[in-house]
C-alpha cells in the first residue's frame, strides 16, 4: 500500500492547510512544462492521488483505519464547500422552530382556554342540576298526530300549545288524537322529559333531547372541563382541552337551540 504521508513529505498528524502546501510545492516542482522525466510523470500522478486522499476527511479516516486501525473522525471537520467563498452563517439567536412558536402561542393565551374549561365546568354542573331537580309536569292535549311514511320511523304529535314531540312508534300506540296527556319538563330550561297518558300513567321518555339520546354530550363535556380545570401540566393537553370544551358547549347549545325551535 502506497505512503500518501511519505509521497507528500507530511506526518500522518499533518492539517488540512499543511497537505494542500505540500500539495502545491510538488506539483509545482514536479510539473510537466518543469520536470519532462518519466520519473516525475509517475510521481505526480502519486501526488495527486495522495492529495484526493488526505484532503478528503471520510476518505483520509479509511485511509488511517488501513495503515494503522481505526481512527476516530473528528466531527468539527467536514467537507470543504464547492464554493470557495461559501462562508458558514452562524446560528440565528432569534430562531425558533415551528413547534416552539405553536407552544408559545399556546401559553399566551392559555388564560383564555382555562377561562373557556371553567365556563364549561359551570354549563355541566349548571345542566346537571338542572337534569336532577324535581320536573316541572305540565298537561297538554294532542291536537295532531303524524303517522311515519315508513315503518321504522317514529311518530310525531303536536299539542294544543304547539309543542311537537317525536316517540318511538311502539309508544305512540298508547296516546290518541284528542287525548290529555302529562308533560314532564326539567325546571329550568324546559326541556321535555316523560310523556304520560291518562289511563295507564305509564311514563314515555322524550329521545330526541339533550337529556335523552344526545345525553353523552354533556357527560362528555363533563368529563373534558373538569379536566381542564384540574389538570395542570402539559400546555399542548390544557390547551387543546380548552378547544375540546368550546366545541362540546358550541355543540351543546346547538341541542339545546334546535330542540327549542323543534318545539316553537
Amino acid at each position: 500500500m502506497k505512503d500518501y504521508y511519505q509521497i507528500l513529505g507530511v506526518s500522518q498528524s499533518a492539517t488540512i492547510a499543511e497537505i494542500k502546501r505540500a500539495f502545491r510545492r510538488l506539483a509545482i516542482a514536479y510539473h510537466p512544462d518543469r520536470n519532462p522525466s518519466k520519473e516525475a510523470e509517475s510521481f505526480i500522478k502519486d501526488v495527486i492521488e495522495a492529495y484526493e486522499i488526505l484532503e478528503d476527511p471520510i476518505q483520509r479516516a479509511l485511509y488511517d483505519s488501513l495503515i494503522s486501525g481505526p481512527v476516530p473522525l473528528d466531527p468539527k471537520i467536514s467537507r470543504p464547500h464547492r464554493d470557495p467563498h461559501y462562508r458558514r452563517q452562524p446560528p440565528n439567536p432569534n430562531y425558533k422552530s415551528e413547534k416552539q412558536q405553536t407552544l408559545e402561542m399556546m401559553q399566551e393565551y392559555m388564560p383564555y382556554a382555562y377561562f373557556v374549561s371553567c365556563c364549561a365546568l359551570a354549563f355541566s354542573l349548571f345542566l346537571f342540576i338542572d337534569f336532577s331537580l324535581q320536573p316541572v309536569r305540565q298537561t297538554e292535549v294532542i291536537a295532531a298526530i303524524k303517522k311515519p311514511l315508513y315503518g321504522n320511523e317514529s311518530e310525531r304529535f303536536t299539542t294544543d300549545r304547539g309543542h311537537e314531540f317525536k316517540i318511538d312508534r311502539y309508544e305512540a300506540l298508547k296516546f290518541q288524537q284528542g287525548e290529555s296527556i302529562t308533560i314532564s319538563y326539567s325546571p329550568w330550561l324546559k326541556i321535555p322529559l316523560f310523556l304520560m297518558n291518562s289511563i295507564d300513567r305509564q311514563p314515555v321518555k322524550i329521545p330526541a333531547t339533550i337529556y335523552g339520546n344526545f345525553i353523552f354530550v354533556p357527560f362528555f363535556l363533563s368529563l373534558a372541563s373538569i379536566t381542564g380545570v384540574v389538570f395542570r401540566k402539559g400546555t399542548m393537553f390544557r390547551f387543546n382541552l380548552g378547544i375540546v370544551n368550546f366545541l362540546l358547549m358550541l355543540l351543546t347549545g346547538i341541542f339545546l337551540v334546535v330542540h327549542h325551535l323543534h318545539l316553537s
